[in-house]
């Protein structure tokens, strides 16, 4: 016999085998549930119907059995996994079960009541994927490196600071013949006082000007301080002004969007009722969740408003503004905490997982942001890799919009400074230009508002509309807008449309018709959606259409009619309670619970030994666990990262070194 007749028949022996090892697993497994008396250990370790886990501890309690896990994955989407728990024999492993023919994994379609047209199955030993979690890649040790470093520059700060603490008031204690005391710091979050306009002519109120001359790498090192960090954070402190009404409205809608995307973020991971998910979106009371993605659009107003007014200072004393520095400064703000986020919750945090299919949001975070994780770090995350619905975290297509916006505020702001008219026309007609291309693209499309329709064009519906800039721009720029006309109020130079509603605000029943036409535009946008995820196909697409383009311009017109009373002095009850000092740590953890949110509620949901069940009671009671650890989270991340962040920009740029200004008492 030649070596080719032996390697054929070596290959034909291999495969009557292989085969007939999985025929003996397809029939083990047949009887499992087709005779659960005889396998009742087996039967009760095993899954029963869709994203049923079954007990995968129970199973491993039998050295002859062995736990598989079955991923039906809907085809073509990254949504709306399910899974099925099998306690098998010993010897079935996930590439036996996977070589099931066609009515071996009918029969699995079968036990979870779902068919192979809309699922594909893969197979999975979770001990065995679990274990591959504790292989450190490079990325894993160079971000392992970076958290040990800043925490180790962060301890240093922290006694640095101690230490000057310490000699302060040691200092403090000492008697001078001229007492001396400190002005315009504002490190605490104190009002900034500028000392040089104070009043050199008074004999016995003498301005000593001193220089700090605190060593370089001892100012750096200060700079990630923890305790510096976290006492600004936790401070209720703040500079009084009207804008503070943000405050409030800001903690508000993160809290309302935790809430709603608690529910939202089951669909990214296993869940038993998923159809009963989706009916959801037809229940008159439900109208308040499904329209929770509004209140991203404050988040946008708020963004446009001080993308403007947080230059004003600048705008005043130079003429104009600085393009390359509004935006150098955009990128020491939010870079590092960005990249701290991204980097750990893509390869630090899986290091944890130690649920049954704890090990499958490793599998996603490396699925979306293996090849795309540089689309994040450009802020081109929602535009590339085209038709991918969830790039890398997909969740931070906000950021990106939210950049890209913001890469025309200072440009409109120098028109308007150079001339008001064309500024307001240039802020105005980009605002309607976005509300009509907005409906432009959803008719073309044929984009829709309904909700179980959009579960059927998910990626047009965000490739197109959703995660895009131009049709997000109406309330960005209703917010830059309102800007004009606050700085316009406090300068007392105002432009006829500001002179117009600075009046009529004087007047209260106009007031109390902004505030009633406001809640109005509120309850239509929000509850018109009930007939509309009742009606189906019946809805016209130009009326669809309208919904979603005019709709984005509504809600910021809402907010400025609530809002325009309050910054012109007026609507104390809205303004006190927006503006509570209480408010205030939550505002500056704000930004860092909005991006991080997300990715802990699907490590949570994924690391789950059980597929979750989906209920408004049951949600509610996770949404308060999101919400803590969200802000604890925020804190941690903050006082890492995004604080000295901050505190370079500062130092590296100049806006932190100031003359301490001193005044001695006669």
């Amino acid at each position: 016999m030649n070596k080719i007749s032996k390697t054929l028949l070596l290959l034909f022996a291999f495969t009557i085998i292989a085969h007939g090892d999985v025929q003996e697993c397809y029939s083990e497994l047949q009887d499992i549930y087709q005779h659960p008396q005889k396998h009742i250990h087996q039967f009760l370790a095993s899954g029963k119907g869709f994203s049923e886990f079954g007990d995968a501890h129970l199973c491993h309690l039998r050295p002859e059995t062995r736990y598989i896990l079955v991923n039906l994955r809907f085809k073509n989407s990254l949504f709306l996994n399910g899974f099925l728990g099998i306690c098998g024999p010993k010897h079935c492993s996930p590439d036996d079960f996977a070589q099931l023919s066609v009515v071996g994994k009918e029969f699995i379609a079968n036990i979870t009541n779902q068919s192979l047209d809309v699922f594909e199955l893969t197979f999975y030993d979770p001990d065995i994927e679990n274990a591959k979690l504790k292989d450190f890649s490079v990325g894993i040790w160079i971000m392992i490196f970076v958290l040990v470093t800043l925490f180790i520059l962060g301890v240093a700060g922290s006694c640095i600071d101690a230490a000057e603490s310490k000699s302060e008031k040691a200092s403090q204690n000492i008697e001078l013949s001229n007492h001396v005391a400190a002005i315009g710091n504002d490190d605490q979050g104190f009002p900034k006082q500028d000392a040089l306009h104070q009043p050199q002519d008074n004999p016995h109120n003498p301005l000593i000007l001193r220089v700090d001359t605190t060593p370089k790498w001892k100012a750096i090192l200060k700079c990630f301080s923890f305790t510096s960090s976290l006492s600004k954070i936790l401070s209720f402190e703040r500079r009084e002004t009207r804008t503070n009404v943000f405050n409030g409205i800001r903690v508000l809608s993160l809290t309302l969007i935790i809430f709603g995307h608690t529910t939202y973020y089951h669909a990214r991971a296993p869940i038993v009722n998923v159809y009963e998910l989706l009916t959801w979106s037809q229940g008159f009371w439900y109208q308040l969740m499904v329209a929770s993605p509004f209140l991203v659009d404050n988040f946008l107003l708020i963004g446009g408003f001080l993308s403007i007014f947080g230059r004003a200072d600048e705008a005043k004393k130079a003429g104009r503004v600085s393009v390359f520095g509004s935006y150098l400064h955009r990128i020491f703000r939010i870079m590092p905490l960005y990249l701290m986020m991204l980097f750990y919750f893509w390869k630090v945090q899986p290091i944890f997982s130690d649920g049954v299919a704890g090990f499958f949001y490793k599998k996603v975070m490396d699925m979306e942001c293996n090849d795309t994780w540089w689309t994040n770090v450009l802020f081109i995350n929602n535009k590339l890799p085209h038709g991918n619905v969830a790039s890398c975290m997909g969740y931070t297509w906000y950021l990106a919009v939210d950049m890209q916006l913001f890469l025309v505020t200072p440009i409109l702001f120098n028109i308007y400074l150079k001339k008001k008219l064309y500024g307001w026309l240039a802020a105005g007609g980009l605002t309607l230009a976005s509300t009509a291309y907005a409906y432009y693209i959803t008719y073309v499309q044929e984009l829709t508002p309904i909700i179980i329709e959009q579960f059927f064009q998910t990626a047009r519906y965000y490739e197109y509309y959703y995660v895009q800039p131009v049709p997000r721009f109406a309330p960005y720029g209703i917010g830059i807008l309102m800007a004009f006309m606050y700085m316009e109020y406090l300068d007392g130079n105002t432009t006829a449309f500001t002179r117009f509603f600075v009046e009529k605000y004087k007047k209260r029943w106009f007031r109390y018709l902004s505030y009633v036409t406001a809640v109005m535009i509120t309850l239509i946008l929000i509850f018109v959606q009930y007939p509309l995820n009742n009606a189906l196909f019946m809805v016209p697409q130009g009326f669809k259409s309208a919904y979603l383009a005019f709709g984005r311009l509504g809600w910021g017109i809402m907010l400025a009619l609530f809002l325009l009373p309050v910054l012109f002095g007026h609507g104390e009850s809205l303004y006190r309670f927006c503006s509570a000092k209480v408010w205030t740590p939550f505002t500056r953890l704000s930004f860092a619970a909005f991006l991080l949110h997300p990715a802990i509620m699907l490590w949570f949901y994924w690391n789950s030994n059980q597929g979750a069940f989906v209920q408004l009671l049951k949600n509610t009671e996770e949404f308060f666990g999101f919400w803590f650890l969200s802000m604890v989270t925020a804190c941690i991340m903050s006082i890492m990262s995004e604080s000295p962040g901050m505190n370079l920009e500062k130092l590296l740029t100049g806006r932190g070194r100031k003359e301490e200004a001193l005044v001695s008492k006669a």
